[in-house]
């Protein structure tokens, strides 16, 4: 029988002519592309345009700010996302409405002006920075009200400011937006003469969070490959990592990673990393920075998403909205680097005045019985496995749609195991040489093994192995002193 198969042109044609038929199918021949898609989820404000639950994808500072709300966390996420990567394929939020019950963070500054210079006065809200002059005749009220005026012109900021009204020398901030992400705004001060001094009270008592499963639900029926969270607590990591973990299996085959920034002490924060223990969700943590937790997680996000290559490591790669620590003290030591990557938190450090990333591990330390495991300890493992995934799947479907299944397939449209296989070695091989995710494909060749279904006919069961290309983390030598 003919190899040449005109399917729009029947047999019955008998009216002379030339019939010329297009096909697509097969015409490209390389592996396909997948640019990732990032979603922020978190609280909006009342007065954003965004519906909530309904993820609306945006392509500016401005849009977000629209969406979400002036001053909310995901309008500061989607700010250092672009800052960090200005030029990502595509930005999604999910908006939630705050919660009932929650309260707003509070913090204030004091002044208190003493044989006064003039001067710059800077007041910090995390690493957003307002600036004041200040003249050497102000007085601590006068400077109150213009810090509170300064502040209040910049309505994105995430904290607006009011002069008390008992104390005309303290403005009060009130965080924007309700719930707990407002306690992890750092207040800070800078004033370049002298004779100016400032009483700070950092933000306490932001309660009451929406609840993540609620925007999980929402974009599970979407794709994205990318999920940063504004929550970062227990339940809402253990949220995450249920939700990865669902889109991952072979059903639903549609798998992201989640990214969520901690903050707090050393211990804290790596007993709850490990307490997570999933291969897809990562936690950025930079003590003592003045870079809010969630716009750390947001520029981590960022440099996954730029980054073509998924089986590149990150180490050393500088996120850009990331403030270094202002105390030296905060900086982590080797020592306690080693303790994170070991627990399942991703740290951060200074490298020539930069924040970097150390490395960039999942939250994965343990296998099901307990025992130390590194087996997806780099998030990029399970991203190169996503696409082997992602290619396999979309090379397949291209290539078998509507085929017949034989033992031996001696016909047009049929196929059979042996050829299957050949294609997927084939894939695998392109996954080597043109992408550099797989290495070994060739000395792994018996270990592909695909056979027809003793049970259910039309069926076809295979083994693809996936030797996955490591990243390069340590490099260790001896140096050999020669008189």
């Amino acid at each position: 029988m003919s190899s040449v198969v005109i399917s729009s042109v029947p047999p019955s044609t008998r009216k002379p002519g030339t019939y010329l038929e297009i096909n697509t199918r097969g015409a490209k021949a390389g592996l396909p592309v997948s640019a990732d898609k990032v979603v922020l989820i978190g609280h909006k404000r009342p007065t954003g345009t965004a519906v909530p639950a309904v993820p609306v994808q945006v392509f500016s500072v401005e849009e977000a700010r629209a969406a979400a709300g002036m001053g909310t966390p995901l309008a500061l996420m989607v700010q250092a996302l672009i800052e960090q990567s200005p030029y990502l394929a595509e930005v999604w939020l999910c908006c939630l409405q705050e919660a009932g019950g929650g309260a707003v963070a509070v913090g204030s500054i004091t002044f208190t002006a003493s044989s006064l210079q003039a001067g710059t006065l800077t007041v910090q809200i995390g690493r957003h920075a307002v600036q004041v002059t200040v003249a050497a005749t102000d007085a601590s009220t006068a400077i109150a009200t213009a810090v509170t005026q300064a502040i209040n012109e910049q309505g994105w900021l995430p904290f607006s400011a009011a002069v008390d009204g008992v104390d005309l020398t303290k403005v009060n901030l009130t965080a924007r937006c309700k719930g707990t992400h407002g306690n992890a705004w750092v207040l800070r001060t800078e004033y370049t003469a002298t004779g100016l001094s400032t009483l700070i009270v950092q933000p306490t008592s932001g309660a009451g969070d929406a609840t993540i499963a609620t925007a999980l639900t929402a974009i599970y029926p979407a794709d994205f490959d990318i999920v940063v969270s504004e929550w970062s607590d227990a339940t809402a990591l253990a949220a995450l990592a249920d939700h990865t973990e669902a889109l991952m299996g072979p059903m639903e085959a549609r798998p992201c990673i989640a990214l969520a920034g901690v903050v707090g002490a050393l211990g804290t924060v790596t007993t709850l990393t490990a307490s997570i223990n999933s291969g897809a969700v990562g936690c950025p943590y930079m003590r003592g920075s003045r870079t809010h937790p969630v716009e750390i997680a947001a520029a981590v996000a960022a440099a996954f998403a730029s980054e073509s290559d998924r089986a590149r490591p990150l180490n050393g790669n500088t996120l850009k909205p990331v403030v270094p620590p202002d105390s030296l003290a905060n900086y982590l030591s080797r020592t306690e680097q080693e303790s994170c990557l070991a627990n399942g938190a991703m740290p951060l450090e200074v490298v020539n005045g930069k924040s970097t990333i150390v490395r960039t591990v999942s939250t994965y330390v343990t296998n099901s019985l307990g025992d130390a495991d590194d087996t997806l300890l780099d998030l990029q493992t399970l991203r190169v496995l996503f696409y082997v995934q992602y290619a396999l799947r979309v090379k397949f479907r291209e290539a078998l749609q509507g085929a017949k299944l034989a033992d031996d397939a001696k016909t047009p449209n049929t196929t059979d195991p042996a050829k299957m296989r050949a294609l997927a070695i084939g894939w695998c091989l392109q996954m080597e040489t043109e992408l550099g995710y797989l290495e070994n494909v060739e000395a792994n060749k018996d270990r592909f093994v695909f056979e027809r279904d003793a049970s259910v006919s039309g069926r076809v069961n295979a083994r693809i192995p996936a030797d996955i290309v490591d990243g390069l983390h340590v490099f260790a030598a001896a140096i050999d002193l020669i008189l």
